[in-house]
């Protein structure tokens, strides 16, 4: 494996970062051995501006320039979330996969649950959350489950939660090839309310992979060093 530079053989006390140019490439860590895949959901977006995620609802109308990535339900004007990340540049095995994603606001009971899906609608339709759609609202809350995974409250509005998929998630993972979209529902809401809500452009969306994974390479050249702060 290949260190970063001024790196030794001895496990790092500080985690580095290595943040590529192009901008499809993840940025990635090497701590105690293991190399840390970081992907989020503002690479290779859609729209300019706007990142790879966001909601679809049965009733109400969305709009793609609104990054929201709100959960409602399951009862009533249910919201479902999305979030796609370019794995184009994934190359290895997995062993872990975590997303993370900033709580923000937490509305109704002290528990709700929510459970990860895959989704089979290609990358730019889901992101292209406009109106009403039956069809990818469906996709978002069916399927291959990822993990479902109870979520407290109210707490931080900037806690960031950790939920680390399931082995079916690896799998698929390491099959993309390019976009990959995953969908949230809420499977349980004591008490009503939402979670996510106020969401918008801000807080940290993104999934990490751990595992025997290749240096992404860097097409442009230039490539840079930083500290990643936790």
């Amino acid at each position: 494996m290949r260190l970063p530079p001024g790196s030794s053989n001895e496990p790092l006390t500080r985690c580095h970062v290595r943040l590529l140019g192009h901008s499809a490439a993840c940025r990635y860590s090497i701590r105690l051995g293991c190399i840390h895949h970081v992907y989020d959901v503002s690479q290779s977006s859609f729209d300019p501006g706007v990142k790879n995620q966001g909601w679809w609802s049965e009733e109400t109308d969305a709009t793609d320039d609104n990054a929201n990535y709100v959960v409602m339900g399951p009862d009533g004007n249910a919201f479902r979330n999305f979030f796609t990340f370019d794995l184009s540049r994934l190359s290895g095995t997995v062993d872990t996969a975590t997303l993370r994603l900033t709580r923000f606001g937490f509305s109704g009971g002290a528990v709700k649950t929510i459970e990860f899906f895959d989704v089979s609608t290609p990358a730019d339709e889901v992101n292209a959350n406009v109106g009403l759609n039956s069809a990818i609202f469906a996709d978002l809350g069916s399927g291959t489950s990822y993990g479902s995974f109870d979520i407290t409250g109210p707490d931080n509005y900037d806690d960031v939660l950790e939920f680390q998929l399931n082995p079916a998630a690896l799998t698929d993972i390491m099959s993309a090839h390019g976009y990959f979209t995953i969908g949230g529902t809420l499977i349980s809401n004591d008490g009503g309310g939402s979670v996510f809500a106020g969401s918008n452009s801000g807080g940290v969306q993104e999934l990490v992979l751990t595992g025997n994974l290749d240096e992404p390479g860097d097409a442009n050249g230039d490539a840079r060093l930083t500290e990643l702060t936790t």
